[in-house]
């Protein structure tokens, strides 16, 4: 499982983070709103942890939320707020968020939040990404091409997905560098480039329509020989933050 947290203070980061990092989670740090719509547009992550104190101010936060509920986002949300008055928690809770947590919070706490809010069923089908004769599960567990998987490793498998999902925008390297990256393993721009070199052979050697161009300055997008609609999915996701934030 991977999660997405919002977060701007690097200590709180590295609580949060390394205790979820700790249990076997996936985790990707956004540091602004704009980061953070970003990165949940592009990947469908199972819990958003969502800093009620990012740059833009906790009203902002809330427009936030209430923002990615419009769109068609239903992954759980946990709000972390330094405020614990009840009328900032109704607020918070009123604008989409499942959960609020007040600093300072015990990390077995969060932890136990965290299982109570994966325990609620999903409120939407698991999004199909297909491209050409290239189709992934949303969450790059399996590949296909002419519906049959293509032996890849998971990062390789993730590079598609996200490739699939930026709905034929360009991807920079150095967003790929944040979202490829583990904990204990960065990743590099140079690592991004022979990722990128190896996926290429990888759909060649299964005769895919499907490339990924190299657009100089820039980064990276999928293209099909067969000019297909680049992205189809079964739930709603806009793409004007990708643009923006590239």
């Amino acid at each position: 499982m991977r999660f997405l947290i919002g977060e701007c203070n690097g200590r709180l980061q590295s609580v949060v983070a390394g205790a979820l990092r700790s249990v076997g989670y996936g985790v990707d740090i956004a540091t602004s709103g704009p980061e953070l719509r970003c990165f949940a547009e592009i990947i469908n992550y199972e819990l958003l942890i969502l800093d009620a104190n990012l740059p833009e101010g906790e009203a902002a936060v809330s427009e936030m939320v209430r923002g990615l509920r419009r769109d068609g986002f239903r992954i759980p949300i946990l709000v972390v707020s330094g405020n614990g008055g009840v009328d900032q928690l109704v607020k918070i809770l009123d604008s989409g968020a499942d959960d609020c947590l007040v600093r300072a919070f015990n990390t077995r706490e969060m932890l136990a939040r965290v299982r109570a809010l994966l325990r609620r069923p999903p409120s939407v089908q698991e999004s199909i990404l297909r491209i050409g004769n290239i189709e992934a599960d949303a969450a790059a567990s399996e590949v296909r091409c002419f519906g049959r998987p293509i032996d890849l490793k998971r990062k390789e498998r993730r590079l598609l997905a996200i490739l699939l999902r930026s709905n034929g925008r360009v991807i920079s390297k150095e967003l790929l560098v944040t979202m490829l990256s583990e904990c204990s393993n960065e990743l590099s721009v140079n690592a991004i480039e022979a990722l990128v070199s190896r996926v290429r052979k990888r759909l060649r050697a299964v005769r895919s329509d499907v490339v990924i161009n190299t657009v100089h300055g820039a980064g990276y997008r999928l293209s099909s020989a067969l000019g297909r609609n680049p992205l189809t999915q079964t739930n709603k996701v806009s793409a004007h933050a990708i643009s923006h934030h590239l």
